[in-house]
């Protein structure tokens, strides 16, 4: 078995160290993530050897009181992929032991299990050769102690917390995942997570080790998938795209179908410049035939951020409020690792409503809370995703309100419906509120029909009324024609185009009364349909009338508005309909279509 020795720059030009050794150097570079780099490098490199001993100095180079020898030795011991992590130590050096102790809290490695000092000043190599065939090292190595002993703080050369958590999340997440070495993106993931400097710094190695130590089971990783993703565009701003994290959501991302789209950032940028582009990007994407859904946005996304006081002012909140600017249905997750109270109130007050914060190495997650980090992941996304269809809900009521097609005389109707606050705006604020909310989709499902009502009672479109028991209705068709849809009533008989049928919705208990449920269309105008008398049937006659003879909608989408109809009298506005309990309305389904009914009528095709 080999013993190593390796020898600073003094030492190596002054000494000849005995054949007991095999002798080596390690130079330090000028940056600290360098020499952990170095290091890590250079301990691998031996890997193939048996060795029972290192022999290294307190400081590997001229400087003493550096200490780097110490960083060595931790090195050695925290590298889990060594296999000579446990071999004894022998640190030698020209200093007190009690010295060294004041020094640096590294020096707590001196006292653990299988580690020795010695003075070189007392001790010649040949004393230090005689003294490692002598020592019985302790085998196993209790790890677990020499945890407890020794204490690694951050490497003050990274920037902030930000930096640090962006890696270590990244790399512990990874460590999460389910290997798949034959999918070709999670090895370039897994590339990218092994040349981050940070994974190869004491700290790093010193959390995962502890962490490390808890008892999980390979049954418990879990890679996130998603359930609502699928079809989705989602876009990406994290400054670190280009470190892992990119790679990161595009893994995930894609594995579920979505499409992914990366903002990519350049080094130096003024922060100015790099909003203008951000903005320009949004924007390109915004008016594409595939706009985004869903952006995950970090919040510190220049420099300038860390220093900062104003939350406002930085960059992804900034992003956020533009982005919310164009359309206020547009997911947005704020991914950040900062748990700033006052950074995620700004947030929700633009609108953000799902929020990712990072795994930080300060917090000594156990791989179950790190497990459960990735779970709420996944929760926070689906969130997202289970309402990214108000971006398009928005972008239709937009439209709506700016190429509506109606006579200019219908003042009223166009101020109560399209203006800015009107009964458009309030079914998406409403909805923008909280989507899955029983009582805001009743209320939504009141004001769609509110604007329908009113739509059908415009003179502009037609008329009905009648007297001493005479009927008489019709409706102007697009080409500014009248056509008449029904003249007389009588013996609850109506001559007119169509006939009610009726029946029970699916929704309906199997006790609850029949209704119309649809209609039948004649070949031309007859006195067959059973006209069963009532505000309802009426206003249901008067629909059909427009929608059907005037507005060219297609059956089906009346028959599906008649049971909205019906759910809207007796469930969302009286509970008098013998109605199942497990059947509700929703937004995305029901609300929308409405919105696309309005869509149809309103907006003038070219």
């Amino acid at each position: 078995m080999k013993n190593i020795l390796i020898l600073n720059d003094i030492m190596a030009d002054n000494y000849s160290p005995p054949t007991f050794f095999e002798t080596d150097k390690v130079s330090p570079p000028n940056y600290d993530e360098d020499l952990n780099v170095a290091i890590t490098n250079y301990l691998i490199s031996l890997n193939n050897s048996e060795i029972n001993s290192v022999t290294l100095p307190i400081s590997l180079s001229n400087n003493f009181l550096e200490l780097s020898g110490l960083i060595v030795g931790h090195h050695i011991r925290l590298t889990k992929e060594l296999m000579y992590r446990a071999a004894t130590l022998i640190f030698y050096g020209s200093l007190s032991i009690d010295v060294i102790a004041k020094i640096s809290p590294l020096a707590s490695i001196l006292f653990t299990p299988n580690v020795h000092y010695v003075n070189i000043n007392e001790f010649s190599f040949d004393k230090i050769a005689d003294f490692i065939k002598n020592v019985r090292q302790q085998d196993p190595l209790n790890f677990d102690k020499f945890l407890e002993f020794i204490r690694i703080d951050p490497p003050a050369n990274y920037q902030s917390h930000h930096s640090i958590a962006n890696d270590w999340a990244l790399a512990r997440y990874f460590s999460m995942f389910e290997k798949e070495n034959g999918n070709e993106m999670y090895n370039c993931l897994g590339h990218k997570i092994s040349k981050l400097d940070y994974t190869k710094t004491l700290h790093f190695k010193y959390v995962e080790s502890k962490v490390e130590r808890q008892k999980f089971k390979k049954k418990n990783f879990y890679t996130p998938q998603f359930n609502n993703v699928s079809g989705l565009t989602i876009g990406i701003i994290e400054d670190e795209a280009d470190k892992g994290w990119g790679d990161f959501y595009q893994f995930l991302f894609e594995k579920s179908d979505a499409k992914v789209e990366i903002f990519q950032f350049y080094k130096e940028e003024r922060k100015a410049d790099l909003i203008n582009r951000l903005k320009k990007w949004i924007d390109e994407h915004n008016s594409s035939k595939s706009p985004i859904d869903i952006y995950v946005v970090d919040l510190r996304l220049h420099d300038e951020d860390f220093e900062e006081k104003k939350s406002e002012n930085i960059t992804g909140n900034q992003i956020i409020k533009y982005i919310k600017s164009i359309n206020k249905g547009t997911q947005v997750i704020v991914s950040t690792a900062s748990n700033k109270v006052w950074n995620f109130q700004k947030n929700i007050e633009v609108g953000v409503t799902s929020f990712i914060v990072k795994e930080s190495p300060e917090t000594f997650n156990t791989r179950e809370e790190t497990r459960l980090t990735l779970l709420n992941l996944t929760k926070e996304v689906d969130k997202a995703a289970d309402k990214a269809f108000l971006a398009k809900l928005y972008r239709k009521i937009e439209l709506l309100k700016k190429c509506y097609d109606l006579d200019l005389n219908e003042k009223d109707f166009i101020s109560l419906v399209f203006e800015k606050k009107g009964l458009l705006d309030k079914i998406f604020d409403l909805l923008n509120l909280d989507c899955f909310n029983d009582a805001v989709l009743d209320q939504c499902l009141l004001l769609g029909f509110q604007i329908l009502e009113n739509y059908c009672d415009l003179k502009s479109i037609g008329s009905f009324g009648s007297s001493e028991g005479l009927s008489s209705g019709f409706v102007w068709k697009k080409d500014k024609s009248k056509f008449d849809v029904f003249i007389n009533q009588q013996n609850s008989k109506i001559s007119t185009w169509f006939e009610l049928k009726t029946g029970r919705f699916d929704f309906q208990e199997d006790s609850s009364s029949n209704t119309p449920i649809g209609y039948s269309v004649f070949p031309k105008m007859e006195s067959k349909s059973s006209f069963h008398s009532g505000l309802d049937a009426s206003f249901l006659v008067k629909m059909i009338s427009v929608l059907h003879f005037r507005e060219n909608i297609d059956k089906a989408d009346i028959e599906r508005i008649m049971k909205l109809r019906y759910y809207r009298s007796n469930v969302s506005a009286h509970l008098t309909g013998r109605v199942k309990s497990d059947i509700k309305i929703t937004a995305k389904n029901d609300i929308s279509f409405l919105i696309g009914i309005f869509e149809k009528i309103f907006v003038k095709t070219i």
